[in-house]
């Protein structure tokens, strides 16, 4: 069932007392009778309690999320001063991440809606804490300066949405990530809210286990390529761990300098690898580009790379070169008996064995 057939059907059953109860305190909540910044200690609790009793009453569950989004954006405009709305002076420091309720309403939402009707309410207020937090009327010099801004709490969000372990929610925290990306390096008209930005400094950047725990929740929801209704930001690769595994190469390559923060680690490869070794299985390896061995080949020649250059981080084990050679095995290509060949022999020179250096250097 659709959720717009959902919606439709709860709106048609009258709602109970209490829930009418609750919803005109909800609507004086929410009227103009209370300008940006200027809720007590005791409403700003009342609206998280309202949050919070929309999710758990299990009567009207789409009117149920809706009050509770506006509820939440409410809790945010409150937090921000009102700078959405032209008002720069009125932040109450007294809002709190947990009043929100935020992990609470996403379980709710997550399931609710599925597909692009949960990604575009997450977005939502994702887009009201970015208009609201992020004010174009500043700017800011280092990172000092970001002490005395408000932050939208992107690896908050991030991290929330990975907890699913669902397609959507997946493909929803990537979008959050890239927009947290596309933020940090942001110079001029910023295609989000349509304004033009300085970079957006920000104390606590992604790193990467942020990546790596998207990567992660895509491996764990047991999806293989991109969902039909997600086109993601940036494309290297259908499947979604390694997609997001070559896209942090990218970046890193970029300016290995300043994008050390997520320069790719032994669990980066591991989960892309691992994604790449489930497609294969589940019967969906075929690739117009590339063939799915050759894919996991390139990936552990990346790793041990950056390993013999010295990053520790990507040493590999004996488990990620068997998933390479199955890999290189299943596939059947033409050639790929020579990669397994070169597999065989760095193992066995990383394992002290053999010294294939040369070889290996000359050949890849």
């Amino acid at each position: 069932e659709s959720a717009s057939n959902s919606e439709n059907s709860d709106a048609i059953h009258p709602i109970s007392k209490n829930q009418a109860k609750l919803l005109e305190r909800t609507e004086t909540l929410l009227s103009d009778d209370f300008p940006a910044g200027t809720l007590t200690v005791s409403q700003l609790i009342d609206v998280s309690n309202c949050i919070f009793l929309w999710i758990n009453t299990g009567e009207h569950r789409y009117l149920g999320a809706k009050q509770a989004e506006l509820l939440i954006k409410r809790l945010i405009l409150e937090r921000g001063g009102g700078k959405s709305l032209g008002e720069i002076d009125n932040e109450n420091t007294m809002v709190e991440w947990d009043m929100l309720k935020f992990e609470k309403f996403v379980i709710y939402i997550n399931s609710l809606y599925h597909g692009q009707d949960f990604t575009e309410k997450i977005l939502s207020i994702v887009s009201f804490f970015e208009k609201e937090y992020i004010s174009s009327t500043k700017t800011t010099t280092s990172l000092l300066d970001c002490r005395n801004l408000l932050e939208v709490p992107y690896k908050s969000i991030i991290s929330t949405l990975c907890k699913r372990r669902t397609g959507h929610a997946a493909a929803t925290a990537e979008q959050v990530l890239h927009r947290f990306e596309t933020r940090l390096s942001s110079s001029s008209r910023n295609k989000y809210d349509n304004v033009n930005i300085a970079p957006y400094l920000h104390s606590n950047p992604p790193t990467v286990p942020t990546y790596n725990n998207v990567i992660s929740c895509w491996f764990y929801s047991n999806s293989d390529n991109y969902p039909r209704h997600y086109e993601p930001n940036y494309f290297h690769d259908t499947n979604p761990a390694s997609n997001i595994l070559y896209q942090m190469l990218h970046l890193y390559n970029l300016d290995p300098e300043n994008m050390e923060r997520i320069r790719p680690d032994y669990g980066s490869f591991n989960m892309a690898i691992a994604s790449l070794s489930e497609l294969q299985k589940n019967g969906n390896g075929f690739r117009s580009h590339q063939a799915i061995g050759k894919t996991c080949f390139d990936h552990l020649s990346t790793m041990i790379q950056f390993y013999k250059d010295g990053y520790e981080d990507c040493a590999p084990d004996y488990k990620i070169f068997l998933k390479v050679l199955n890999a290189l095995e299943l596939d059947r290509r033409r050639g790929n008996w020579s990669l397994a060949r070169k597999v065989l022999e760095e193992m066995l020179h990383l394992s002290g064995t053999v010294d294939s250096n040369v070889y290996w250097t000359e050949t890849m």
